[in-house]
């Protein structure tokens, strides 16, 4: 089975490092942890993430609305 390559966007650094470990004991491939929405986009080169998980509210200029729009 292939693993799935999760990014986890959440400014919550606690958040963020416990949701890694749920998904890495799942089986599954974690590319990053990332707080602001404008990081996101470097990750969307090849080969880019198959499911971001993100909060609504974030740090910075984007928040999750704005960062899957410009996704």
């Amino acid at each position: 089975m292939r693993k799935i390559h999760i990014l986890i966007v959440e400014d919550d650094p606690i958040i963020a490092e416990d949701l890694e470990d749920r998904l890495l004991q799942m089986g599954h491939h974690v590319i990053g942890l990332v707080a602001k929405g404008e990081e996101v986009i470097a990750f969307f080169q090849k080969p880019s993430p198959d499911l971001v998980l993100m909060d609504i509210q974030l740090e910075g200029e984007w928040d999750g609305k704005e960062t899957a729009r410009n996704i």
